[in-house]
This record gives structure tokens, sequence and C-alpha cells, in this order.
């Protein structure tokens, strides 16, 4: 994860699907979350690991996905924008 919001003291958390945080990351510039303890072939999480919120410092969620509309694969890199939108590259 890449943050270009321009804001501080950010949090990348991953839900599970029993909604407990099951994962959290500091985002300054970036984050890194790792897939590798995933036990499947394609190192991703999916629908079933749940989703990932972007939390600011109060921790109010400012951007959440969810896995089940898009895996987020060993690799791959979300971009958090200027306006508080995640998009991929």
């Amino acid at each position: 994860m890449r943050n270009e919001s321009g804001r501080d003291g950010l949090t990348v958390v991953v839900v599970d699907a029993q909604g407990l945080d099951s994962f959290t990351s500091t985002m300054e510039e970036s984050a890194y979350l790792d897939t590798q303890w995933v036990d499947r072939e394609l190192q991703c999480l999916v629908e079933q690991d749940g989703h990932l919120e972007i939390r600011d410092a109060d921790g109010d969620v400012i951007v959440r996905h969810d896995f089940a509309d898009r895996p987020m694969c060993d690799g791959d890199v979300g971009v958090l924008g200027e306006d508080g939108t995640l998009t991929w590259e």
C-alpha cells in the first residue's frame, strides 16, 4: 500500500470475516501487507479473509476494500490517493 493522500497517522488493518482486526500496520509513505502466511497456491487475501480498512489517527475508517470485490495478492500495489480513493497499479 502506498500513501499518496498527504495524510499522516494512518493505519492499515485487515479485518477478518468475523469482524476482528487480524493484522495492523502503520502507514506513513507506505505499508506492506504480508500474504505469505496464507496457505494457498496463490498468495492472495480473498473473500474469506475479510476486508481491508485504512483508518485515520482517530480510528475512523477512511477507506474500506472488500477482498470479495478484488483479491489482494503478493506484489499488488494499492495507492491511497489525495481524494481518499484506493486504486490499484
